[in-house]
């Protein structure tokens, strides 16, 4: 069969570029699940081009991945060297990630994209690989997939590398493995802020410890790095007065007023709605104040014309969080600009629906069986946020994976 070039790099293209498009998705505003499975369907289009392409479609794919080394190209051939189990396409994808580490996060997403006959294969060949950063993809494939690694973990948990340590303290609370507590508390006073933050995000998703709360409120207040991901769980584990306490020592300090606002959303509780009204007015707070607005009251700004315009020359800034995925030059991009007036309207007129002092999430008291409608119906930013409170009701089950469409 012929192939033709030309179609052949523009399936590459679109493979690399709808990944790069679906991991910004993935942490999105304003994306459902039913639109990250047509973004799924998009990307594996392109993938199947390439691959009824074969050595070409791998050819020219591997090209860009070597010229660009961009994680959606790197996404792109990790999918096709994992599916074709050519152990000499695999190891060229290793040693480029191996090169530029940061890579390797597309990797194992490219992991997660396997059919499930050939991920446990995959995987179990990662683990034992010598370069602490493979056994680190391999175990964020794990992850992913929510498949129980098994005796690797333990090994992982130890490891020397510590950037490998720190996913496996991760792993530890998306997996929902709670033997593992009393080690994640061990590594609470250790000096590498990766493992600091993940022990402490683990133990307080699996038993709300009290030392790995507190912990994470120091990270949230004290670190560049985590600090968003740090105060989401913290308040959520610490009880409503404590945690309200805590936000308003958050909102006087000078640079955490998004802090605070972002933690006011996750905590649901009615009685800051007040603070966010008046933060509605700062533009450069105005949209995540709307959003924390919209977790709590569950008001949608779109469908009940609250929406209002950008301020004249407002020059959004980037993400202040060094760690934070979210990339964006614009953090807030894909948010609504909330109308001050008929925001405020709408709140004097439905504010006697809410209990001060009760959690709300999209304007209903927070249950299992509300937070479950959640992940199925709504937007991924509600949907993570909803994942984080079910983790936290239902320990043993783990941490919902909120980027799968399956």
């Amino acid at each position: 069969m012929s192939v033709i070039p030309t179609v052949i790099d523009q399936h590459a293209e679109e493979a690399a570029f709808l990944w790069h498009l679906r991991d910004q998705a993935v942490r999105a505003p304003n994306y459902s699940l039913v639109d990250i499975r047509r973004l799924d369907n998009r990307v594996e289009a392109h993938l199947d081009g390439l691959r009824v392409a074969g050595s070409e479609g791998w050819n020219i794919a591997w090209k860009a991945a070597q010229e660009k080394a961009e994680p959606g190209e790197l996404f792109t051939v990790g999918v096709l060297a994992f599916e074709s189990g050519e152990r000499e396409r695999t190891e060229h994808v290793l040693k480029l990630v191996v090169t530029k580490p940061a890579l390797g996060r597309a990797v194992a997403s490219a992991l997660g994209w396997l059919p499930e006959t050939i991920a446990s294969a995959r995987l179990a060949s990662l683990m034992v690989n010598p370069l602490p950063t493979v056994r680190r993809i391999g175990l964020a494939g794990y992850a992913i997939r929510r498949l129980n690694p098994g005796s690797v973990l333990e090994k992982a948990l130890n490891d020397t590398d510590l950037d490998l340590r720190s996913r496996a303290l991760k792993m530890a609370g998306e997996m929902g493995y709670s033997v593992w507590l009393p080690l994640l508390k061990k590594h609470l006073a250790i000096g590498h802020l990766g493992c600091r933050f993940q022990a402490a995000w683990s133990g307080a998703l699996l038993a709300g410890d009290a030392a790995c709360v507190t912990e994470l409120q120091s990270i949230a207040l004290t670190e560049s790095g985590y600090k968003q991901r740090a105060a989401e769980v913290a308040v959520r584990r610490l009880d409503v007065p404590a945690a309200n306490r805590w936000l308003t020592m958050l909102a006087s300090l000078p640079g955490s007023e998004r802090l605070a606002v972002v933690g006011i959303g996750a905590l649901g509780d009615p009685v800051n709605v007040p603070r966010l009204l008046d933060w509605m007015k700062q533009p450069p707070l105005a949209r995540v104040a709307g959003e924390a607005f919209a977790f709590i009251t569950g008001a949608d700004f779109a469908a009940l014309n609250l929406e209002g315009n950008a301020p004249d020359g407002f020059e959004p800034g980037p993400n202040e969080d060094a760690l934070d995925e979210n990339v964006s030059m614009d953090p807030d991009e894909g948010l609504p600009w909330p109308d001050l007036v008929k925001v405020t309207r709408w709140w004097a007129s439905n504010q006697g629906k809410f209990s001060k002092g009760t959690r709300y999430l999209l304007g209903k008291p927070i249950t299992v069986e509300w937070l479950q409608e959640v992940i199925l119906k709504q937007r991924q930013h509600f949907r993570l946020g909803a994942a984080i409170e079910l983790a936290i009701r239902q320990p043993k089950t783990g941490l919902p994976e909120m980027r799968s469409s399956r």
